[in-house]
C-alpha cells in the first residue's frame, strides 16, 4: 500500500522517524509521499527520501503557509524541480485553502502560487498533490486551465458531483 500523502517530517513523525515508519510497515505501508509545503522544509522532506529508500517526495508551497512564501519561492520551487533527485516524484503541496485566506489579496496571492505550481507540473510532467479547502469550484477552474496534469486531491469535502468532475480532470 502506497501513502500518497504524509507529512512525515512534521511532529510526531519528526521525533522518532524509524519508529513511526517501522510501525507504518507493520500495517502494510510500503511506500510513502511526503509533501513540503515551503521552501524551508524542502532539505528535510529530501533528507527522508534520502534516509528511506521507501519515501519519496513532493516539493511544493503550500496555501496555509502563505506568510512563509515569497516573490522569489516560484523560481526557487522550479530551481529545485530542474535540480531534483529521482526521488522527487510531485510538484506539492499545493492548492487553494479559503478558510485561511481572509482577505481578496489572501486569495490572489493563492491563485497565483497554484498557478505556478500548476505550470511547473505540466512543465516537468509531474502530477501534483493538491489541497482544496472551501475552494472546490475556484481549484476546479484552475486545473481544468492545465489540461494532462494530472494528481491527487487532499481535504476534499465537496460534493459528489465535484468529485467526479476533478476526476475526469485527471
Amino acid at each position: 500500500m502506497i501513502d500518497t500523502h504524509c507529512h512525515f517530517d512534521f511532529s510526531p513523525f519528526n521525533q522518532a522517524p524509524d519508529q513511526y515508519w517501522q510501525a507504518a510497515r507493520e500495517v502494510g505501508v510500503t511506500r510513502m509521499v511526503v509533501p513540503s509545503v515551503n521552501e524551508q522544509n524542502w532539505p528535510a522532506v529530501l533528507a527522508l527520501t534520502e534516509r528511506f529508500a521507501e519515501m519519496y517526495a513532493g516539493l511544493g508551497l503550500h496555501p496555509c503557509f502563505l506568510d512563509t512564501h515569497t516573490d522569489n519561492s516560484l523560481a526557487a520551487l522550479e530551481d529545485a524541480l530542474v535540480s531534483r533527485p529521482l526521488s522527487c516524484v510531485a510538484v506539492g503541496e499545493a492548492g487553494l485553502d479559503y478558510f485561511v485566506a481572509h482577505t481578496p489579496e489572501m486569495k490572489q496571492r493563492q491563485h497565483a502560487l497554484l498557478d505556478g505550481q500548476l505550470w511547473l507540473a505540466r512543465r516537468y510532467d509531474l502530477p501534483i498533490i493538491l489541497h482544496s479547502r472551501q475552494s472546490h469550484n475556484d481549484l476546479l477552474r484552475l486545473v481544468k486551465a492545465y489540461p494532462g496534469v494530472r494528481g491527487v486531491l487532499h481535504a476534499f469535502s465537496g460534493s459528489e458531483q465535484q468529485g467526479k468532475q476533478f476526476i475526469d480532470a485527471g
